[in-house]
């Protein structure tokens, strides 16, 4: 179960240096992730996570050609309609990762990782305590990790033009 889980576990399997590294990628990862779901896409409004709500226009400045990205992303992780705990996992599973620099036991990330997948499996139905609600095949919510190393990938590269352009402090 998600209980066993605990996210401290991992942080004491890295070094301060890929901590630091993490630390970035995990908030804009997650970033990316909650302001998916909130996201207001038939109205073209952006939802973040103080509850501002702002325009598609408000944010072009600030979000250039990424946020065109962010719409698709949004868009198709909405499609998914991931309830709550599908949801965590999901979250779960984009910080689990074992492609870190410095990750000093990426078996035991990997076991976690696992866990996760079958707490999902198990939560879309497709172990024991499978249910007839309808829900996205198992490949569609795990491929969202993948949109979302590309999606964050952008980000930085974002975030890198606004800072060389002195739009935002270093």
């Amino acid at each position: 179960t998600l209980s066993s889980l605990s996210p401290l576990s991992l942080y004491s399997l890295l070094s301060l240096f890929s901590l630091l590294s993490l630390y970035s990628l995990y908030l804009l990862s997650l970033f990316l992730l909650s302001h998916s779901v909130r996201s207001l896409l038939s109205e073209d409004k952006l939802v973040f996570c103080n509850g501002l709500v702002l325009s598609r226009f408000q944010c072009l400045r600030g979000f250039g050609e990424w946020l065109d990205s962010i719409r698709d992303f949004s868009s198709h992780l909405q499609s998914l309609n991931l309830d709550t705990s599908a949801f965590s996992c999901l979250a779960a599973l984009v910080l689990l990762t074992e492609q870190v620099p410095g990750l000093k036991d990426s078996k035991r990330v990997e076991e976690l990782q696992n866990k996760v997948v079958c707490c999902l499996r198990d939560h879309l139905g497709f172990g024991p305590s499978s249910s007839s609600k309808a829900t996205p095949p198992l490949s569609r919510v795990l491929g969202v990790r993948a949109e979302l190393r590309s999606q964050r990938t952008q980000g930085l590269q974002r975030i890198f033009y606004l800072k060389l352009e002195d739009l935002v402090p270093p």
